[in-house]
This record gives C-alpha cells, structure tokens and sequence, in this order.
C-alpha cells in the first residue's frame, strides 16, 4: 500500500485506497477481543504513512508524523 512505486501518486489517494483496506480487515475481524491488535495495526499503518510521506518529501520520519494526526488518521 505505501511502497515506493507509488510515491508519485497524491498523498490523498494512497490514504483512501489505506482505509478502504484496513476498514475492510477490521470489519472481517470485527468480532472477539480485538481492541489490542487493532491499536497495534493502527500504530503500525500511521508509521508506514509518515514513512511514505517523508520519503515523497525526502525528509526524515518526524517530518511526517505530526502531520498525520488529522489527515491521514484510518477511520474505524
């Protein structure tokens, strides 16, 4: 979802193709004690965001995280 390939592509783009994934995985996985995991996979997919974003700004990784707070933050 966040590779390099496609660091051309808008931000937007990618962060709504993002959620459409993860929406779709914790809607299958919806049921049980998930609260954990799902924390866990959100942290995961904030950190690949802010890495995507400072590789497509070539800046380095806090450059992004700040940002992502509002923006780019997976619905649930």
């Amino acid at each position: 979802m966040t590779r390099r390939s496609r660091l051309l592509l808008a931000p937007e783009w990618v962060v709504e193709h993002l959620n459409q994934f993860l929406r779709g995985w914790a809607a299958y996985f919806r049921f049980g004690n998930s609260a954990a995991r799902f924390e866990k996979i959100r942290s995961y997919a904030r950190m690949r965001m802010a890495l995507f974003l400072a590789k497509r700004n070539r800046r380095s990784r806090g450059f992004a995280l700040p940002g992502l707070a509002g923006k780019a933050e997976c619905r649930r």
